[in-house]
């Protein structure tokens, strides 16, 4: 309980045609107190980054349209004892978010009254890079200091954007959201009770 999680973008330039994207074209780095769990070895460059290099953007718009059931959908016990739940593995692992860009299998879903942090096995099919992944997980950080990583890490995304961006708009709306249901009682209560059974509290079939 000792551990927090921490996300964060190291902003560098990057060569994408879609404005949004290269305005948040950066490192990201994933820890769990002094744990890394994003470093990424290049075999071909014979380098290890610490980070994951891609628009951030698109893992801020995963993490937002999936906050309820990623925080607070729990992995059942049942669940463990089998093979793994590939359904569960979609909506908990953050590289799910993050299609067409090498980021490490690192999994987010809820223990309860904390957050566990953990790691999937690594689907390396479509690249050569290897992720240097510690052998103790999952860890359980506490719930507060877990969202916060989350909301401030969005938010960081939100600063790179010019507000005439179509991508701009699209993020805020859904950040804005969330930040009105976490502070309304009974819209809260809806949207955790949904997370929990791994539904979308904003979806019309919800």
């Amino acid at each position: 309980m000792s551990d927090d999680l921490h996300i964060a973008a190291d902003w560098r330039p990057g060569s994408y045609d879609d404005p949004a994207e290269a305005a948040t074209a950066a490192e990201v780095t994933v820890s769990v107190g002094m744990q890394s769990l994003s470093s990424v070895q290049d075999p071909d460059a014979a380098e290890v980054a610490f980070g994951a290099r891609l628009p951030a953007i698109i893992l801020a718009q995963g993490m937002a349209r999936n906050w309820w059931r990623l925080l607070y959908e729990p992995q059942h016990v049942f669940e463990r004892r089998q093979e793994p739940d590939l359904r569960f593995e979609a909506r908990h692992r953050l590289d799910s978010f993050t299609p067409g860009y090498v980021f490490p299998p690192i999994g987010i879903w809820s223990g309860g009254e904390t957050v566990m942090v953990g790691t999937f096995a690594a689907d390396t099919r479509f690249h050569n890079k290897s992720f240097l992944l510690p052998h103790r997980h999952p860890w359980s950080v506490a719930r507060g200091p877990a969202e916060g990583a989350l909301g401030a890490f969005i938010t960081s995304v939100l600063e790179r954007l010019q507000a005439t961006m179509p991508a701009y708009a699209e993020l805020k709306a859904e950040w804005d959201r969330i930040v009105h249901s976490t502070h309304d009682a009974e819209e809260r209560g809806w949207c955790t009770n949904a997370g929990r059974l791994g539904l979308d509290p904003y979806s019309g079939d919800t």
